[in-house]
């Protein structure tokens, strides 16, 4: 290959890698929106919910946690 072909190839390449980039903004874009839309219509009951179930599972793991420290120590 050539350094005109080469060049070819390349040019080629950074067309294909700014329509790659123009197509992932677009998806990002729109899974922003898609996710601000679900967000402002998400119930405050489930979302409390949802904040209680992940604070009981921390506690859980620091419960484990004490209790293996525990036996360690034993």
């Amino acid at each position: 290959m050539d350094a005109a072909q080469e060049e070819a190839e390349i040019a080629k390449l950074k067309i294909e890698i700014a329509k790659l980039k123009k197509e992932l903004a677009a998806l990002r874009f729109a899974e922003m929106a898609r996710s601000f839309q679900t967000s402002e219509v998400q119930d405050p009951i489930l979302e409390n919910q949802r904040i209680r179930e992940e604070e009981e599972a921390r506690l859980a793991e620091v419960e484990r946690a004490k209790n293996q420290w525990r036996c360690d120590i034993m």
